[in-house]
């Protein structure tokens, strides 16, 4: 019961620091350690290929940029070294960089850009921990513009 509680409280207490992230004005410059980002080319998927390729009307402009910015908070209760996040369905995995060791209790904001972002797309975020360099996988997790995802270990709580 104490270990619900606590669970519970630790959640909360993640919420309040994801709200206090969305009234904070965001920094658009992308050399600003205060967003992580993906780079561009990670994410295309086959179909932008092939799409862009078949429209010759677009060929002298350059190509839209689509961002996705969400957080992600950690209440893995251990500190996590890398992280990482696809569309469900892509096979190549995007490295979201982090500026230092990801510590437990706290929440990081993501902005993914590419030249097309998947909707409606269930996405995986796979996660390694500093302790002992192990690996987690989220599958089917739902990543919208402004979402708080926080990872646990009994999954993710939106």
């Amino acid at each position: 019961m104490k270990k619900r509680i606590l669970s519970v409280l630790s959640v909360m207490i993640i919420f309040a620091v994801a709200l206090s992230f969305s009234g904070c004005k965001k920094d658009t410059d992308p050399s600003s350690s205060s967003s992580v980002s993906s780079s561009s080319s990670e994410l295309n998927s086959e179909e932008s290929s092939s799409s862009s390729a078949g429209d010759s009307s677009s060929s002298g402009a350059e190509e839209k940029t689509d961002t996705l910015t969400f957080n992600i908070g950690n209440d893995m209760g251990q500190n996590i070294k890398a992280l990482e996040i696809k569309p469900a369905d892509d096979s190549k995995w995007a490295e979201i960089p982090l500026d230092e060791v990801w510590s437990s209790g706290y929440m990081i904001p993501v902005t993914l850009t590419s030249e097309e972002i998947p909707e409606d797309s269930l996405w995986e975020i796979k996660i390694v921990f500093e302790s002992d360099d192990s690996e987690k996988v989220f599958s089917d997790a739902e990543i919208t513009e402004g979402a708080n995802l926080i990872l646990t270990e009994e999954g993710i709580v939106y």
